[in-house]
C-alpha cells in the first residue's frame, strides 16, 4: 500500500473517483484517495467522502444479527417466518423453512432480487445450495426489526456505528452527506442522479466512508461481543460457493497462504466496493 499510486491506477482503470482504506496490524493506518466526486462539479475525493456501500451493507446486518443471537433475541436456526411473515413469498410454503443461518450463508433459496411487482420465488429447497441473495437479507432485516421492535438504522447505531466509531455511516440519507457524497457514474463517466434513501435497506442501503468501513472490519475482528462458538461459525465455511470460495455467516471466505480471508463486494449502478481482511 505504501507504493500504491492510486491516481495512476484510477486513471488507467477509468475510475472517476475512489478511496482505499488500508488496515495493517489490526489498525486503520491510512486512507488513499484519487479522482473526483462528480464530473459535473469536479470536487475531489477526500478522506471524508461518502459512498454508497452497496452489498457491503450485508456484513453490517450480519454482525447485528449475530449480536442479537448472542443476546438470545434471535435464533440462528428458527424460521424467520415464525417471527416476521413475508407475504411476497407466502405463495411457496418452502419459504417458511428459511432461517437466519440460511440467509447469512446465502442458502435461503431466494434469488438476488425479484422482478419489481412480482412475487418472490423460492428457487430451491432452503438450505440446499449457495445462491447469493439480497432478498434474503431484506427478510432477515424484517425479522430483526420484529424481535427488537427497532428499526435497522437504530440497531446499526447501537451495535455498529457507535461502538466502532463510524461517524459518517447510515442506512438512511443524512443531509450532511450532501456536501461529501461521491455520486455514481456510468461507463462514459457521466454522473448519475443520486438516490437518497428514506428507508433502510439491509441488502444494499448503507452509505459510509472508506475509513468508517475499515473501522467496522477492525471492530468485528477485535470485538469480544461474540462467544467463541458464534465467532467460529461466522468465520467458518457454512457452504461451498464454488470456484474456490466459501461462505460463512455473513462473509465470503477465501482460503489464502495467510489464513482464511473474510471479504464482501458491492455493485450498484455507478458504484463498486470491496472489503477484505485476514483475521490471522
Amino acid at each position: 500500500a505504501q507504493s500504491l499510486d492510486l491516481p495512476a491506477l484510477a486513471a488507467e482503470a477509468e475510475i472517476t473517483g475512489m478511496a482505499v482504506a488500508v488496515i495493517e496490524n489490526g489498525a486503520v493506518t491510512r486512507v488513499l484517495t484519487a479522482g473526483e466526486r462528480s464530473t459535473e462539479t469536479h470536487p475531489p475525493v477526500t478522506e471524508d467522502t461518502v459512498f454508497e456501500a452497496e452489498s457491503l451493507s450485508k456484513p453490517v446486518v450480519a454482525w447485528i444479527a449475530l449480536r442479537l443471537v448472542e443476546e438470545g433475541k434471535l435464533d440462528l436456526d428458527k424460521p424467520l417466518a415464525d417471527i416476521a411473515p413475508w407475504p411476497a413469498a407466502a405463495h411457496d410454503v418452502r419459504y417458511r423453512r428459511i432461517t437466519p443461518r440460511m440467509v447469512l450463508s446465502h442458502t435461503s433459496g431466494f434469488p438476488n432480487f425479484r422482478t419489481p411487482g412480482q412475487p418472490l420465488p423460492v428457487l430451491f429447497e432452503p438450505g440446499s445450495y449457495y445462491t447469493y441473495s439480497g432478498e434474503g437479507f431484506r427478510f432477515l432485516q424484517k425479522g430483526m426489526e420484529s424481535v427488537t421492535r427497532s428499526t435497522l438504522e437504530d440497531l446499526a447505531r447501537t451495535y455498529v456505528f457507535e461502538p466502532f466509531g463510524m461517524t459518517s455511516s447510515s442506512f438512511i440519507w443524512q443531509s450532511e452527506f450532501g456536501s461529501r457524497i461521491a455520486v455514481g457514474h456510468n461507463d462514459m463517466g457521466v454522473a448519475r442522479d443520486k438516490h437518497v434513501p428514506q428507508m433502510a435497506d439491509g441488502a444494499i442501503g448503507l452509505h459510509t466512508t472508506a475509513e468508517d468501513y475499515a473501522r467496522f472490519l477492525v471492530g468485528v475482528q477485535q470485538s469480544d461481543a461474540l462467544g467463541r462458538r458464534l465467532r467460529r461459525d461466522m468465520e467458518t465455511a457454512q457452504v461451498d460457493a464454488l470456484d474456490g470460495i466459501f461462505w460463512g455467516l455473513g462473509w465470503g471466505i477465501q482460503p489464502t497462504l495467510d489464513g482464511s480471508a473474510l471479504w464482501q463486494w458491492g455493485d450498484n449502478a455507478g458504484y463498486k466496493t470491496f472489503a477484505y481482511i485476514t483475521p490471522q
